[in-house]
């Protein structure tokens, strides 16, 4: 009898696995969602060669922001902040970030008015380090979390400039001002080309999370 409940038991343990092992914990699923939502925005890049239109800067004809397809750079940030003292406020928020080690930005005909070797010229911005933070909120409701955007931050820094080729350094308060200038915009319109593209990516999203308990801290999950 002891051997047949024995053999009872072993085939439960084989057919029914359980609850905790067919499902992912909530940290792995908001990962693998990042992991996707960063593959289809290279898939989106790549259509437009990985570029995106600039507004003008000064007196410069429209530019482009190119080597975006470096966005193929895994998710390499995941932020589910909460209280571990105080399970009951975990937060309904996540963070994700993805970097471009280098874009370039170039700028057609830039013509100052009082700097006659510069008229005519392109001008090449390269921008290092693009990181992108993207914050979204998570709403769950009947076993299902949906995802809203809440913002796109986005920090980078300046590396070299080139007019006509050649390396520039601006040498006089007001092509440093331009140079600044220039810097500031084509990281905005990064954000700003990235934050519609996320938009149109994340809001909405929804996906299947009843193993989700606001009552429990999921940051260890």
């Amino acid at each position: 009898m002891i051997a047949f409940y024995a053999l009872v038991l072993a085939v439960c343990s084989v057919a029914l696995p359980s609850a905790s092992a067919a499902k992912q914990p909530f940290r792995d699923n908001i990962q693998d969602l990042h992991d996707a939502l960063i593959a289809e925005l290279v898939a989106e890049y790549q259509k437009s060669a990985g570029q995106i239109q600039l507004p003008d800067i000064g007196q410069a004809k429209q530019g482009t922001l190119g080597d975006l397809r470096l966005l193929q750079k895994p998710s390499d940030g995941l932020t589910l902040p909460g209280r571990a003292d105080d399970p009951d406020k975990n937060p309904r928020m996540a963070m994700f970030r993805f970097g471009v080690p280098r874009a370039h930005a170039v700028f057609k005909n830039y013509k100052p008015m009082s700097i006659p070797f510069l008229r005519k010229r392109t001008i090449d911005y390269e921008i290092e380090d693009l990181d992108f933070f993207v914050e979204y909120t998570i709403t769950v409701e009947h076993n299902e979390c949906r995802l809203n955007l809440l913002k796109v931050r986005v920090h980078g820094k300046q590396g070299k400039v080139t007019v006509g080729g050649g390396l520039f350094k601006p040498t006089n308060p007001i092509l440093e001002g331009f140079v600044e200038n220039a810097n500031t915009r084509i990281i905005e319109a990064a954000r700003e080309d990235v934050e519609s593209k996320v938009r149109d990516l994340l809001d909405n999203r929804q996906f299947e999370c009843s193993f989700y308990e606001p009552s429990k801290q999921f940051l260890t999950a």
